[in-house]
């Protein structure tokens, strides 16, 4: 008799374990300490309860003493999907002024599961993703030769970190992997973050005072350009890549392991769980990795275009840090020309 009752009791728990309410989560790109991006509708995203109520809102308020004081605020609805994902789109923000207070957004969920989550301290400028192989990972601490007083002094409240970096998958990933969060730009979280974002951002900063900066890192030292592409882009346009990918795939199948050499593997685990965050742009600093394919600036376009047509930004702002002209028998000259003729295709930028 008591074993009946127990197994009677067992077989009630574990389909009421099996079906627990799955809690409310936000994609930590929209977390506290954010920047979202100005002037553009803005799609937020999470997980929760297939079926739930979704209600986001923003509350904004600004002045100081003596100034007018005023206040705005925005409130988003929509259902959860049976895959347990959620989105919403809020209205296009101006950028936040120094005189305004930091943005909160409440995000609540009704019905089962219930939740609620609090993100605090949000900005709205301009955000930028900073990516490419070592010269875009450097950091202060490889040992600057220069600038590095200008990270161990400077604290900009205004200007915000992600160093959404070193991760891999074999597929697309819906959500970034690694444990990420918005931080200051300060000594503690600028001396492991991209000098060369870092001094990009700087840059912006004392040109556009009134415009916080979102820099969103995503490197990997001695990458090549095609782990930085879907599947798609570079099936399209480069014969060479489409072979490796197929074998390492095969390879994955039987127990091989991922590298950041594999096409696609950085794009799957930290470019597409950004899509189709609003962005003001990327920074590229990459290169050195593709002296001998001669089709590089076909393979530059191809990366660009599938970018702005993954986030519908058409004139999403594309600037790259050309390679040394400098003969080094090692195909640099070569490969900044086809750089430049990649930039002339596209209506990006370069910097030299």
């Amino acid at each position: 008799m008591m074993k009946f009752a127990i197994g009677a009791i067992l077989a009630v728990a574990i389909p009421l374990a099996a079906v627990a309410a799955a809690p409310l989560e936000i994609a930590p790109m929209f977390g506290t300490g954010a920047v979202l991006q100005r002037d553009v509708e803005l799609p937020i995203w999470g997980r929760g309860e297939p079926g739930a109520k979704i209600e986001v809102s923003l509350d904004r308020k600004g002045g100081r003493a003596g100034d007018t004081k005023w206040s705005f605020s925005c409130v988003s609805e929509t259902v959860v999907d049976t895959d347990g994902t959620w989105r919403v789109n809020l209205p296009a923000q101006l950028a936040s002024d120094h005189r305004e207070k930091p943005t909160t957004m409440r995000i609540r969920q009704s019905g089962k599961g219930g939740g609620s989550l609090v993100v605090k301290d949000l900005l709205f400028g301009d955000v930028w993703i900073c990516s490419g192989q070592s010269n875009m990972d450097m950091n202060y601490t490889w040992g600057l030769g220069r600038g590095k007083e200008d990270i161990e002094t400077n604290r900009y409240e205004r200007i915000r970190l992600f160093n959404d970096k070193d991760a891999l998958s074999a597929t697309p990933l819906a959500c970034l992997t690694t444990n990420v969060a918005w931080s200051v730009c300060d000594f503690e979280h600028a001396k492991t973050f991209s000098a060369c974002g870092f001094f990009f951002g700087q840059a912006l900063y004392k040109s556009l005072p009134d415009i916080p900066i979102g820099l969103i890192e995503a490197s990997w030292n001695g990458s090549p350009i095609c782990t930085w592409m879907s599947a798609k882009a570079f099936c399209g346009v480069n014969d060479k890549f489409a072979r490796e990918y197929k074998t390492a795939m095969d390879k994955l199948a039987s127990g091989g392991k991922l590298s950041c050499n594999v096409p696609a593997s950085c794009y799957n685990a930290m470019i597409h769980p950004l899509f189709p965050m609003a962005l003001k742009g990327a920074i590229w600093y990459q290169g050195e990795r593709n002296p001998d394919d001669k089709d590089y600036a076909q393979i530059m376009e191809a990366l660009i275009r599938d970018g702005r047509g993954r986030w519908n930004q058409r004139e999403f702002a594309f600037y790259q840090v050309l390679l040394a002209g400098m003969p080094t028998g090692r195909g640099w000259p070569e490969t900044r020309q086809r750089q430049i003729d990649a930039a002339k295709a596209t209506g990006t930028g370069y910097a030299s």
